[in-house]
């Protein structure tokens, strides 16, 4: 039986081999001389070069299209443009006309440098490094210390130990007098 089964198989074998052959006959053609194949392969290649220009014809059409689209919404918006916008006309009546009534002018103050206001006015550094005179409230200061301080996640404390920063009072400030007095002036 196993005889009969490899018989079976080989001659499926020889069976599917044969067919392949056949079909590769089929397609390659076999010329009689050199310029009848010459003649098939430019043929072959005229029918590649007809599909590609039909191909991109209609590439250049469907870009004509929105071309043609962009330019007519173009056109829609100058003549939108162009068009005059309605205005309302008001007319008056010739008649009476009343006068408005005078307004006082209003009476002009003299302005006098108050000495009291330049004390609760500080001197700011501005962000382009000039000092000028600013009203400030105690909250609105910045604090900072006066040498570098990492962040508490990048100093490499250990597990249970106390930072050293923790006996400074948070509330402490520093106040700077400048001794130059050009500088305010």
């Amino acid at each position: 039986m196993l005889k009969k089964d490899a018989k079976v198989k080989f001659l499926e074998h020889q069976l599917e081999e044969r067919e392949r052959e056949m079909s590769m006959q089929g397609a390659e053609k076999t010329f009689i001389n050199e310029g009848d194949e010459r003649i098939y392969r430019l043929e072959q290649r005229v029918r590649d070069l007809e599909a590609l220009v039909k191909g991109l014809t209609e590439e250049m059409l469907d870009l004509k299209t929105v071309t043609m689209k962009i330019d007519h919404a173009f056109e829609v918006r100058v003549k939108a443009a162009e068009k005059p916008r309605h205005q309302v006309l008001v007319e008056e009546v010739p008649g009476e006309k009343e006068e408005p009534a005078p307004v006082p002018a209003p009476e002009k103050k003299v302005s006098m440098p108050v000495e009291e206001d330049e004390r609760d006015l500080d001197l700011i550094m501005q962000t382009d490094g000039t000092l000028k005179r600013e009203r400030r409230h105690g909250s609105d200061y910045i604090i900072a210390p006066t040498r570098y301080q990492a962040p508490p996640s990048l100093i490499g404390r250990r597990k249970g130990e106390k930072s050293s920063s923790s006996g400074r009072k948070s509330g402490e400030i520093i106040f700077a007098e400048e001794e130059d007095d050009s500088i305010t002036k």
